[in-house]
């Protein structure tokens, strides 16, 4: 008797963990669904910090070709590549088209 109330306890154990896994699962989802959509809201309300993030860390690379590159064909693409940013960046941040 003992070992049919453990096996009962257990099952009902299991399948209240399977339960609380799946809402666990779905308030996950919920919670990134509603990070995705406070940033969207936030890139739309105010996109230039986004962009000058990217554009900062596209710089950064490019001027460590520039850097590293010294002398070389890569590094005259790189600083052309700079130049082509900048103008990207400015035309970005005043809110004409690209």
């Amino acid at each position: 008797m003992a070992k049919d109330i453990d096996a009962l306890l257990e099952q009902q154990a299991d399948q209240v963990t399977a339960v609380l896994k799946s809402h666990a699962a779905h308030i996950e989802s919920m919670l990134a669904q509603h990070r995705f959509q406070v940033a969207q809201l936030a890139l739309h309300n105010s996109p230039e910090p986004f962009v000058r993030e990217v554009f900062n860390h596209l710089r950064d690379r490019l001027v460590q070709v520039t850097i590293n590159e010294a002398g070389l064909a890569d590094a005259d693409d790189a600083r052309y590549l700079l130049r082509i940013l900048d103008r990207m960046e400015l035309s970005a941040l005043e809110g004409k088209p690209l």
